[in-house]
């Protein structure tokens, strides 16, 4: 069982079924796709607009959260979440969505990240 952490409060997700990969299925997607198109890529790549990208990225995870955590609890809303979270919190997300992702039995692709032209 997945735990999330929101300030002093853990909250139990639970694997998720079918109808629930269904609600999420579309943001998982999202996240995967950014996920690769920004690998190995500089922040400072003019065509990447890092900064809106990465932030794609944590409202998409967000609300793959949700998905699981409104199960539990219908107040705890991609919204709810959304405002109780910072940057400083992407590393924890990164690990609950993860978790999510292997316990419903997806396999995430691998990003290659391309090499470095020779100087």
């Amino acid at each position: 069982m997945t735990q999330l952490t929101i300030g002093d409060r853990t909250i139990e997700i639970a694997p998720y079924k079918l109808s629930a990969m269904a609600k999420a299925a579309p943001y998982i997607d999202r996240v995967i796709s950014a996920s690769v198109a920004m690998a190995g890529r500089s922040a400072s790549d003019p065509d990447l607009n890092f900064a809106t990208t990465m932030l794609d990225v944590v409202e998409n995870v967000i609300e793959v959260i949700a998905v699981g955590t409104a199960t539990v609890d219908p107040s705890l809303t991609a919204v709810y979440l959304g405002e109780q979270f910072g940057l400083d919190n992407l590393p924890a997300l990164q690990v609950v969505f993860a978790e999510i992702i292997r316990g419903a039995g997806i396999a995430l692709p691998p990003v290659e990240v391309p090499a470095k032209p020779a100087a």
